[in-house]
């Protein structure tokens, strides 16, 4: 019991020392519904990146299923 104890006043004592965070600043963007047009069947599934290059050509990476011929 008394380590317990010990161990719940240090972890307040930790805590308490730690410097408050900073709220996330505000980013402004506009959506835009349906940008991308996907093949029926295929969905991003997780996106892991997105780039745009000197074009403006919009390229992503994700771990979505790929469907494949067999």
């Amino acid at each position: 019991m008394r380590r317990l104890v010990c161990f719940v006043v240090s972890c307040l004592c930790a805590t308490a020392t730690l410097p408050a965070q900073q709220a996330a600043p505000q980013l402004a963007f506009e959506s835009v519904p349906d940008f991308f047009k996907l093949p029926p069947g295929m969905n991003f599934g997780e996106v892991s990146g997105v780039a745009v290059n000197s074009k403006g050509h919009v390229g992503e990476t994700s771990t979505g299923a790929r469907r494949r011929s067999c």
